[in-house]
């Protein structure tokens, strides 16, 4: 993950300078490279966001099946959309529009930089502001996850739930999800630095 964090820092320097602070925002598997850019640079990171939060308590097995199934390509469509929306989609939102785009060879460098990471080593986002907007039905990365990540920040953590949405969150509620990040921008450190 260090990698990763390595390759954000290099972006922040390209489009903000090597003097700037930035607010980095993390979705699913980008939440630990954001958690892990504030840990191994806090001279460059002011606070995260990280969207649909996890990396200590793992989903239910059969989630956790669903999970590595939307990578399967020798499974039928509809076998493919059924993993779909098990892992990312709240009921009543189509997973359709998730069909395309799944990468093995991605999810196995997104497997081997986590296992080659200690969780302790990003989980805390290093001394960056943290705010956490955790989807009311996500079963991938479990609510427990934001809780717990919450409460070991104190202070300088924050959590919005945001109701009808699974671990895709972006496409299930794109207006909240903006809003959100917006209000929290416009307030405490990250407003700082925006």
């Amino acid at each position: 993950l260090r990698a990763w964090a390595d390759d954000v820092v290099a972006v922040i320097d390209a489009l903000a300078g090597s003097d700037e602070r930035a607010v980095v925002v993390g979705h699913a598997f980008g939440n630990r490279v954001a958690r892990m850019t504030a840990a191994a640079h806090p001279d460059r990171v002011a606070a995260v966001a990280l969207l649909a939060c996890g990396g200590l308590v793992p989903p239910a097995p059969a989630v956790g099946a669903a999970l590595f199934g939307v990578f399967d390509e020798t499974v039928d469509r509809a076998a493919h959309l059924a993993a779909v929306r098990t892992a990312f989609f709240a009921p009543t939102h189509d997973p359709a529009v998730w069909e395309h785009g799944w990468y093995p060879a991605v999810a196995a460098a997104q497997a081997a930089a986590t296992r080659a990471t200690p969780t302790s080593e990003w989980w805390l986002a290093g001394s960056a502001e943290v705010l956490v907007v955790q989807p009311d039905d996500d079963v991938v990365a479990v609510a427990e996850n934001a809780h717990q990540l919450v409460g070991q920040l104190g202070a300088r953590g924050r959590m919005v739930t945001v109701a009808d949405a699974g671990h895709a969150l972006l496409p299930e509620q794109p207006e909240v999800v903006a809003s959100v990040l917006l209000d929290w921008l416009g307030s405490g450190t990250a407003a700082q630095v925006c």
